[in-house]
């Protein structure tokens, strides 16, 4: 059984679920690792996607994250009631195009309210999958903004059997930085995870 991971108050009872059997049914609006992205989108607007100036290169441009979205802006349009934006990571170069991690972010207004929200999720995902992870928790200042003003506030659900985590995070901008404080819910796969320790962060 695949299993949504709905940014807002999860939708059922936990203990009304059929456990997850591989971090590969768990979905963000539909979207599992491992899927295609041609199963979502038209090719050629993926490829658009690619450079648009929202997208994001990985070092060695291995990987790129780009984005989905109601905002016209961007060439991948969702029709989601959960997420403002989803954010999917593939190879910068691969035919298949291969969904290496998924996320899905929602803007707050009220940054309590975020905190609050991501509070539930938290405990919910700890009664769901139990024993088949374990977790950490991390609050630091945010590596973007050098006056240490920007927080972010995570928490990792690192599965046993694999390297594959999901990661529940808030991301609280400074005001002058004029970015949208949000809450975002994150699928990373074994793979991509080895790249950002090994490779991307690695001097």
């Amino acid at each position: 059984m695949r299993v949504f991971i709905a940014a807002l108050v999860l939708f059922f009872s936990i203990q009304s679920w059929t456990k997850a059997d591989d971090i590969r049914d768990f979905q963000i609006e539909g979207i599992s690792l491992g899927d295609s992205l041609l199963n979502y989108f038209d090719k050629d607007l993926i490829e658009a996607e690619k450079y648009n100036k929202y997208s994001l290169m990985y070092k060695n441009d291995k990987y790129v994250q780009i984005g989905a979205s109601n905002n016209k802006s961007y060439k991948l349009n969702i029709n989601s009631k959960t997420y403002d934006d989803l954010s999917i990571v593939l190879k910068t170069v691969d035919n298949t195009y291969k969904v290496y991690s998924v996320g899905g972010r929602i803007f707050c207004e009220d940054i309590n309210a975020c905190k609050l929200k991501k509070k539930q999720i938290v405990s919910e995902l700890k009664i769901f999958l139990g024993d088949d992870v374990t977790i950490h928790n991390e609050d630091k200042n945010h590596g973007a903004d050098p006056t240490g003003n920007s927080k972010n506030y995570s928490t990792y659900f690192n599965f046993k059997s694999s390297n594959d985590y999901v990661q529940v995070s808030i991301y609280d901008w400074a005001k002058k930085l004029k970015y949208r404080d949000n809450l975002k819910i994150s699928i990373i796969g074994a793979e991509f995870r080895y790249f950002l320790e090994n490779v991307q962060y690695n001097n």
